[in-house]
C-alpha cells in the first residue's frame, strides 16, 4: 500500500531526516507524516499495520542516529499544534506529547509550578522525555507523571494511570506506542526561588554539555552506580575521533558530529568505545541513543 496516495495531505516521500536529529547526519525517511489530529494519527498507524509497513515516531531528535541509507517505512512527527497544547488545573499540568521540554518547563514555571525544572537543558519533547524517563542529577520526570494518553501499537487510544506506569533509569514501559499527552502533578513554589534553582541547574548542565553550536548527542548511559564518563576516561578515549565524529572533550558521553561527518562515522565511534571500555574496564556500557 502506498500511504502517500492514501493520505496525500499527510504523507510525503523521501523526506531528509538528518536536520531533524541532534547529530544532523543520516538519510531520508521512505515516508514521513505530520498528523494534524489524533484521528489522523490513529488512521496512519492502522493503515501502516494493515499494510505491514514499519513505523517510528520522531520526537525532538535528541536521542536518535539516522543511518546514512535512510529509514524504511513511515516516520511520524507530532509537530502539529494539536499535540503541543498545555492546560493547567491547580497543580496538575496536561502537556501535549509533541510539546518541547523547553516550552513545558517555561509554561509551568511561569505558573509558579515546580518539578519540571529538573529537565532544564535536556533537549527533546514531552513524549520522548517520559518514554525515556529523562532527567539528570536533580531528578527525573517519571515521579511527576500522573497519567499518560497514547496511541498503542494497534492504533487504539488509551489512557494509562500511574498504577500501570513503570519508570527505571532512562527507561519506562511506554515504548509500545506514541504518547499524545501526559498529566503531571507539580508543586506550588515561590517564582523567585524557582527561577534561582533553574539558573543553577542550567549553569551546572551547560558546564558539561558540548557547545550549543555543535551537532552532538548524549550517547553513553551511566551503568548503575558507575560513571560512563569515568569509564571512558579510564580507557583513554576522551577526544577520540573516527572520521568526522569525535568524543566531546567536555563530556565523553557525548559524541560530536563535526562538519562533513556521516552516520557511519558516529556509529563506528560508538562501537569502538563500547569495545574498548569493556576491554579495559570489564564494564559494558549501554546506549542512551537509539540506532535507527
Amino acid at each position: 500500500m502506498d500511504l502517500a496516495s492514501q493520505f496525500p495531505s499527510l504523507v510525503s516521500k523521501q523526506v531528509p531526516l538528518g536536520e531533524l536529529s541532534c547529530f544532523r547526519v543520516g538519510g531520508s525517511a521512505e515516508m514521513f507524516a505530520r498528523p494534524r489530529t489524533r484521528e489522523d494519527l490513529v488512521a496512519l498507524i492502522k493503515a501502516s499495520n494493515a499494510a505491514g509497513i514499519p513505523w517510528k515516531v520522531l520526537g525532538g531528535g535528541s536521542n536518535i542516529l539516522i543511518p546514512d541509507e535512510g529509514v524504511a517505512g513511515l516516520v511520524i512527527e507530532l509537530s502539529d499544534p494539536t499535540f503541543q497544547k498545555v492546560s493547567i488545573d491547580k497543580t496538575r499540568a496536561t502537556l501535549g506529547g509533541g510539546l518541547s521540554l523547553a516550552d513545558a518547563i517555561s509554561t509551568t514555571c511561569q505558573a509558579g509550578l515546580s518539578g519540571l525544572e529538573v529537565l532544564v537543558g535536556v533537549p527533546g519533547t514531552v513524549g520522548g522525555a517520559i518514554c525515556k524517563n529523562a532527567g539528570g542529577k536533580s531528578g527525573d520526570i517519571g515521579p511527576f507523571v500522573h497519567s499518560v494518553e497514547l496511541v498503542d501499537s494497534t492504533g487504539s487510544i488509551e489512557t494509562r494511570p500511574r498504577s500501570l506506569l513503570r519508570f527505571g533509569y532512562r527507561s519506562s514501559n511506554l515504548d509500545d506506542g506514541i504518547i499524545i499527552s501526559a498529566a503531571v502533578d507539580l508543586l506550588h513554589e515561590n517564582p523567585d526561588d524557582l527561577v534561582r534553582r533553574i539558573k543553577k541547574i542550567w549553569i551546572e548542565r551547560q558546564g558539561h554539555q558540548p557547545d550549543p553550536t555543535e551537532n552532538a548527542g548524549y550517547v553513553f548511559r551511566n551503568p548503575r552506580g558507575m560513571s560512563a564518563a569515568e569509564l571512558i576516561d579510564k580507557a583513554g578515549l576522551r577526544g577520540t575521533k573516527v572520521g568526522k565524529a569525535e568524543l566531546s572533550h567536555r563530556d565523553p558521553c557525548y559524541i560530536v558530529a563535526l562538519p562533513g561527518a556521516s552516520s557511519r562515522d558516529v556509529r563506528q565511534l560508538i562501537e569502538l568505545v563500547l569495545a574498548r571500555v569493556e576491554e579495559e574496564t570489564t564494564f559494558q556500557l549501554e546506549l542512551q541513543v537509539d540506532l535507527w
